[in-house]
């Protein structure tokens, strides 16, 4: 009975020790929008100029960074066919301008979660940036 008992924990622990991979776009749609940050506070306009709303058709959503003119990075979980891109928005779907983009135009990196998304080329403003590299001299800890 102890040898069963064993097997069996072992076997509940192994098999729960893998992650299930959820897609945004399995989760179920929440018609009424509620907050979700907590102790958060609203942007104001201009402070993350970088980040843009990833909209899809099944009324999923994602974010995603601008990191060129031409380029958009997100996570790889987060593309589907064909995505709308919100640009300058201090509320999700509140955008300056959008980019409707078709899948041909998303490249994903299978093994590491991770995808780019080849936009139209994008002027730069005060709403509207890329993403800023650190100083070669910064040092993070």
């Amino acid at each position: 009975m102890k040898v069963f008992l064993t097997i069996l924990a072992l076997a509940v622990a192994s098999a729960s020790a893998f992650e299930s991979v959820v897609h945004p776009k399995d989760i179920p749609k929440v018609n009424k929008i509620e907050g979700r940050i907590t102790n958060g506070y609203p942007a104001p306009e201009g402070k993350a100029p970088y980040t843009v709303g990833l909209g899809f058709s099944g009324g999923w959503w994602c974010g995603g960074s601008i990191i060129g003119n031409t380029w958009v990075l997100t996570a790889e979980h987060c593309t589907g066919s064909d995505v709308t891109v919100y640009f300058g928005a201090t509320w999700r779907t509140n955008a300056q301008f959008t980019h409707w983009v078709s899948g041909n135009d998303i490249i994903n990196h299978h093994n590491a979660d991770i995808a780019l998304i080849r936009i139209p080329h994008v002027d730069f403003w005060h709403m509207v940036n890329k993403v800023e590299l650190p100083n070669y001299d910064d040092r993070y800890n």
